[in-house]
């Protein structure tokens, strides 16, 4: 939704500016329209969002009780610790631009707005929680595969139940990789190293990450049977429904046919 909302506000800044381009201050990327700060939030969420998910296929797989119920505890919490975040790097990020004296262009980049050490942090705990993401994903599939011949029969069915929900996120943690991972990660690389000086590369890169958010659920859509089941049966097609009202016409018709054969006289 916030990655829909900062699209919407940046597709309105460019149709605005147009083909010009122009110096303005960078406290105005922020406020017309803010799709700066979407745009980073978004990014940060579907990163920590990630995370959580992997760790509590991994706590539910080691079945550790402790370590389940201070998990289970933080994630009913995360949204409170993701709004609380979501304030600070806001008031951060207008603390930077209205101390920031360089003009900016009228695209307004997110890393011409920052400091360069506030935009590596930012690409760091992004790709961090990802490459977590994965090693915990992994490492729960491993723990299944090892230890399978050693649960019982409750606990083997409580594994076949998690089983499906790894399956289930399989393309969230594709996503991850693919999508948002690897962007970062080279856009990162060229910031440590001074690489790509007129920054053409990241702008490709980038294309990345809405194309991903694109295909993932139709993905998810498609790879689901109970999910497109459950769309037939609240949207049929409409050769079905000649279908059904043909058999239900004709099983009218037999019915009527069943009652004159019945009241017909002796």
């Amino acid at each position: 939704m916030l990655n829909g909302f900062a699209y919407v506000g940046y597709l309105g800044r460019r149709f605005a500016v147009g083909r010009g381009v122009f110096f303005i201050r960078s406290i105005f990327c922020i406020i017309l329209p803010p799709y700066s700060i979407l745009f980073s939030i978004s990014d940060i969420h579907m990163s920590v969002n990630i995370f959580f998910i992997a760790l509590d296929c991994f706590i539910a797989v080691i079945k550790r009780k402790r370590m389940f119920f201070i998990v289970q505890l933080v994630i009913r919490h995360s949204w409170k610790i993701c709004i609380f975040a979501d304030i600070c790097h806001a008031f951060l990020l207008i603390i930077q631009c209205l101390t920031k004296k360089d003009l900016v262009l009228s695209y307004c980049w997110y890393y011409e707005i920052v400091c360069a050490i506030y935009f590596k942090i930012h690409l760091a705990f992004i790709a961090l929680c990802d490459i977590f993401a994965i090693a915990l994903y992994v490492a729960s599939s491993i723990a299944i595969l090892l230890s399978r011949s050693t649960y019982s029969c409750v606990r083997k069915i409580q594994i076949k139940r998690q089983i499906v929900v790894m399956k289930q996120i399989v393309l969230m943690v594709l996503f991850a990789v693919f999508c948002q991972l690897i962007p970062y990660t080279f856009v990162l690389i060229t910031q440590f190293f001074d690489l790509n000086k007129k920054n053409q590369l990241q702008i490709y890169m980038w294309t990345i990450q809405p194309i991903g958010l694109s295909i993932a659920p139709l993905c998810r859509l498609f790879s689901d049977s109970k999910l497109l089941s459950a769309m037939k049966i609240d949207n049929p097609s409409p050769s079905s429904v000649l279908k059904s009202k043909m058999k239900s016409s004709s099983s009218n018709h037999v019915v009527l046919l069943n009652l004159k054969c019945k009241i017909t006289p002796k």
